[in-house]
């Protein structure tokens, strides 16, 4: 396992671990040693719920210590948020996705690009071209402020 910081690497392996706290947000890696506390806060919930599963998994039972606390107060949480948020939308609800953005934004900018490149070169104004560099900005702030998962809108 490699632990990238800005101006610290630690690399070691997991079989070489011997103890792992689960504290509050966060799981610390031979706490004795400091040799490395990952911060779950930095990841999206999927990734987060994986490395939880990951490091239960690999991690010998006996070295882990306060996992029935952490499980009860962060765990078991995220796991309930996640299965909540994949719940498939009613009939009176629409699903906006990242993609429902993709499917309608990348035709869309697409076509505003040709033309607007199109008039500006037969018009020689190339102020034409700002209005396609809007376009794809807002597609760009509706897609990137979506998160990951979907969002329900009735």
């Amino acid at each position: 396992m490699i632990l990238q910081g800005v101006f610290t690497r630690k690399v070691f392996t997991l079989s070489e671990v011997k103890e792992a706290k689960w504290d509050v947000d966060h799981l610390i890696v031979d706490p004795k040693t400091k040799a490395g506390d990952i911060n779950l806060n930095q990841y999206d919930q999927e990734d987060r719920l994986w490395l939880i599963r990951y490091f239960r998994h690999e991690l010998p039972p006996s070295s882990q210590v306060n996992w029935d606390r952490f499980c009860l107060r962060f765990a078991i949480p995220l796991q309930d948020r996640l299965q909540a948020e994949l719940r498939p939308p009613e009939s009176d609800e629409i699903l906006v996705t990242r993609q429902r953005y993709d499917r309608i934004g990348i035709p869309l900018n697409v076509i505003l690009s040709l033309i607007g490149f199109y008039i500006s070169w037969k018009l020689n104004h190339f102020a034409v071209l700002i209005l396609p560099a809007f376009s794809i900005g807002f597609w760009l702030l509706l897609r990137y402020t979506q998160t990951r998962h979907a969002c329900e809108a009735t």
